[in-house]
């Protein structure tokens, strides 16, 4: 069985779940425009699940520690996660095998926790950084703030802007973006992860009084498969 998840925090958690109840199971790190079905194919396994399709059904079918429910601990991991140097895989491993010692995982002296935590440190003080001292510009109603992080921290860094700001902003990486309260700029959903060209060229005109248009999503077909 291969199991498809996606690089933030809950998935990476969940995949640990499933991985340390299914030890055999192949755990693949997926892109959201990547072909899954494809992928399963080139790794001759025609059993696959999407950790995003089974949030629900993976809670309820097996017992879980009473750490995924501490937001301190999946602040960590988010924090993990966000280094440049972090192998998720060994993380979900690292999880799966220590998923009810949660002083192995997240205090003891073994070498992957005192790695994971030196990460998480990091990470923390880059992001520190970047609030301190923000290069930040207003145009057509939206506030523009520029990162150039050594860190994965885009997502992080807008989370934070986001408790002080109502209105829509948009945070610039590279040549990446996300806008965030992006309905109020007449995006379909709240948060929106587009290119930086696209992000510096909203128009003014897109903020009054913005056409909200149904959101059809796509699916992939999955095989329902006993997990």
């Amino acid at each position: 069985m291969i199991v498809f998840f996606a690089k933030d925090a809950e998935e990476v958690v969940l995949a640990s779940i499933i991985k340390h109840y299914n030890p055999s199971a192949t755990m693949r790190m997926y892109e959201q425009n990547e072909d899954l079905i494809s992928l399963a194919k080139i790794h001759n396994e025609p059993n696959f699940l999407r950790i995003k399709d089974y949030k629900t059904a993976i809670i309820n079918r097996y017992n879980f520690p009473e750490w995924i429910k501490n937001d301190s601990k999946i602040r960590f991991i988010e924090l993990v996660i966000a280094h440049k140097n972090t192998n998720i895989y060994s993380l979900v491993k690292h999880l799966a095998e220590y998923l009810f010692s949660p002083e192995k995982l997240f205090y003891s002296s073994l070498d992957r926790t005192v790695m994971f935590k030196d990460n998480a440190m990091q990470v923390m003080r880059e992001l520190g950084v970047f609030k301190k001292f923000k290069n930040s510009w207003k145009k057509n109603g939206i506030h523009y703030y520029e990162i150039n992080p050594e860190h994965d921290i885009l997502e992080l860094y807008s989370s934070t802007l986001l408790k002080k700001c109502s209105e829509p902003f948009a945070v610039l990486c590279k040549n990446k973006a996300i806008v965030m309260n992006a309905k109020k700029a007449g995006f379909i959903e709240d948060k929106a992860l587009i290119s930086r060209y696209d992000a510096l060229n909203i128009k003014k005109e897109v903020l009054v009084n913005p056409a909200v248009k149904k959101s059809i999503k796509p699916t992939i077909a999955t095989k329902i498969i006993e997990f």
